[in-house]
């Protein structure tokens, strides 16, 4: 059987989000995103400081299709938008 459980609001996102954003988690404090909808913001958040930051941006646009999977310290990520572009992001602790 499934909890009822409940949500609870949290610091915003840095910018809007739309149907193509992602999330990933290093397993530990941080939750790392990229937005998506023709950007290349990628973001931070502390789930203990419940606060968002900006990091380095993706190499070009990010659109439909885009993944993004945290594997043996590295982050990897497909652009999407009928690219074939994929690429590795190393997050500073």
């Amino acid at each position: 059987m499934v909890s009822t459980g409940a949500w609870s609001s949290l610091a915003s996102a840095s910018s809007t989000v739309e149907e193509r954003g992602s999330l990933s988690w290093a397993g530990r404090d941080h939750i790392y995103s990229m937005r998506g909808d023709m950007s290349t913001d990628v973001w931070r958040y502390s789930i203990s400081a419940d606060s968002w930051e900006s990091l380095a941006s993706a190499p070009a646009n990010v659109d439909d299709g885009r993944a993004m999977i945290y594997l043996n310290g590295e982050f990897y990520a497909l652009r999407g938008d009928n690219n074939n572009d994929f690429w590795k992001f190393t997050a500073t602790p």
